[in-house]
């Protein structure tokens, strides 16, 4: 039989437990989630399968963020790098392989190959207002925004901006 103190303390350890819960639960519905990537649309910076963290505070996106867009763009979730801001000319030159954002060519260590694949978007792009160009780091095996399919991508369809991989 259990004593009035003894009730007391598991009362109170499962109300603190029951608190870690409803913050765990407020800190990954508000400021990170998790996303798996599929596909090797970002090879080699990240692998098909692996489980990432991502920031859902997305306020400020800088060049070369990676960013997690909501299936609502292209019928499924979007893992893509930032290359283009609004205003930002983009231009690719698909024999070289060398992109540019506002007649500066990018350094892109993290790409695999040149980007020497090209879609049905035409080149140069202004980046809407509002909005971003993204490409995956797989250059020759990303549908991105090259492709009228996904195109500049509405700040409001990003859902986070990747922090780190904790399976790959």
């Amino acid at each position: 039989m259990l004593t009035n103190r003894q009730k007391r303390k598991i009362s109170l350890e499962l109300i603190f437990c029951g608190l870690i819960m409803i913050g765990v639960y407020t800190v990954f519905n508000l400021f990170v989630g998790l996303a798996i990537i599929h596909g090797s649309s970002m090879n080699p910076t990240l692998q098909d399968g692996s489980v990432i963290i991502m920031n859902k505070q997305t306020t400020n996106l800088e060049y070369g963020d990676i960013v997690i867009i909501n299936e609502n763009v292209y019928g499924k979730e979007l893992i893509k790098r930032v290359i283009g801001k609004e205003g930002d000319i983009i231009d690719i030159d698909f024999e070289t392989g060398i992109v540019t954002r506002n007649g500066t060519p990018l350094d892109e260590p993290y790409t695999n190959t040149p980007t020497n694949k090209g879609y049905d978007v035409k080149f140069p792009i202004t980046v809407e207002k509002d909005c971003i160009f993204v490409m995956g780091d797989n250059r020759n095996d990303s549908v991105d925004s090259r492709s009228s399919q996904v195109g500049c991508i509405p700040l409001t369809c990003i859902e986070g901006v990747y922090l780190w991989t904790i399976r790959k």
